[in-house]
């Protein structure tokens, strides 16, 4: 709503996402300051003689080693991190101003249909985790996004101009939103609920603080390479939108390689009995998972 509001009123663009990142940065600084101060003091129960960083390391490690097919997971996610949604949210703008030269209007036009499509999206990914396996809705997301960093460059290889209301944005409104509307209510729903069954009960915040900083370390690769390549010249837009394809392949091979049925044993989710089912159905757990990271 601000930045709607900042397009339509503002002064210009450069004043108008300076005063929207201030807002933001207020909002989120104030709102974890709040946090950290009303968190309750924890007293310490670990007992060891190394320091803070070697206990650290020590657990993390010895929390992989024990649990592979979370370890198998996480290394998905952090190509997934360089491939898949929030990788096309970062050059998605510098893509759509800079290279096919649309304006603010139509960008905001673009991403309110996202939305709109996302809800009903969202309601399906829900139906969908009743029928498939995680192991499935990942490879159908990310072949969905390894078809798109292929598809949007070879089609729109030409500015659509700003304000130009052509048949060049109207195909390109019948496309993209419908296919973002898919990858990104899909991907943020998944990507921590498919890792959950394959961690102990005991450690699940510990792996929630694992898995925040691989997707956050994850970030640091692609859209470094592809605003290296921008500097360099703004028509290697099309190549760097690309190379998130390779990136979404080879997240997909790991999740392939992950056995959600073992990881789930091993996590104590599942009896070592538990019946083998085809990869594509779900795996119905012991008991519920009701706990979330702090």
């Amino acid at each position: 709503i601000l930045s709607a509001a900042l397009v339509l009123f503002g002064p210009n663009q450069v004043i108008s996402a300076t005063i929207l990142w201030v807002v933001v940065g207020l909002w989120y600084g104030i709102q974890q300051f709040i946090i950290v101060y009303k968190f309750p003091d924890v007293v310490g129960i670990c007992k060891t003689e190394r320091g803070i960083l070697g206990q650290c390391w020590h657990t993390v490690v010895g929390s992989l080693k024990g649990h592979p097919e979370a370890c198998k997971y996480l290394v998905g996610i952090f190509f997934a991190q360089n491939g898949t949604a929030t990788a096309v949210l970062t050059v998605a703008v510098n893509y759509l101003l800079n290279y096919l030269v649309v304006s603010a209007t139509q960008n905001l036009v673009l991403y309110a249909v996202v939305l709109i499509l996302g809800v009903p999206s969202f309601a399906a990914f829900g139906c969908a985790t009743k029928k498939f396996s995680y192991k499935a809705i990942w490879i159908f997301l990310l072949t969905i996004l390894a078809a798109f960093a292929v598809i949007v460059p070879l089609i729109w290889d030409r500015q659509i101009g700003p304000d130009n209301w052509n048949l060049d944005w109207i195909l390109f409104l019948a496309i993209i939103p419908p296919t973002l509307a898919i990858i990104m209510p899909w991907y943020y729903a998944v990507w921590w609920t498919a890792l959950l069954p394959l961690i102990p009960e005991d450690k699940i915040s510990q792996y929630g603080g694992m898995f925040t900083f691989v997707r956050l370390v994850g970030l640091l690769v692609y859209p470094s390479i592809f605003t290296a390549m921008v500097q360099v010249d703004n028509n290697l837009q099309r190549t760097g939108l690309f190379f998130l394809a390779p990136w979404a392949f080879i997240g997909m091979l790991f999740f392939v390689w992950v056995d959600w049925r073992k990881g789930m044993i091993e996590a104590g989710r599942l009896p070592a009995d538990a019946p083998k089912v085809k990869w594509w159905k779900p795996i119905k757990l012991a008991k519920a998972i009701t706990e979330t990271p702090l």
